[in-house]
């Protein structure tokens, strides 16, 4: 179910995790939470599949989507091998 959810609603996204090369992944954003627009930023989460990643996502790496950097501040795992990063702009 997450690869097919990530072939019709996915959109390529460059991640760079902290310390390491940035690499391209297919992920699905999330802009329907109540946390999108706060005073201390712009908030999203970000649903990917943990089978693109060499290591696991950790807080503290960055993502780009539409040219707009963000910074993982949450993940949080399925048991389907997917995970929704919670991501915060930078700026």
């Amino acid at each position: 179910m997450n690869v097919a959810s990530q072939q019709v609603f996915g959109t390529s996204v460059s991640y760079q995790p902290a310390g390491g090369a940035a690499f391209t992944i297919v992920g699905i954003p999330e802009r329907t939470s109540d946390e999108e627009r706060q005073a201390a930023g712009v908030y999203l989460r970000l649903f990917v599949h943990l089978a693109d990643f060499a290591a696991h996502p950790a807080q503290g790496d960055e993502v780009t989507i539409d040219e707009i950097t963000y910074t993982v501040f949450e993940v949080q795992e399925d048991s389907g091998g997917g995970a929704r990063l919670s991501v915060r702009e930078i700026g």
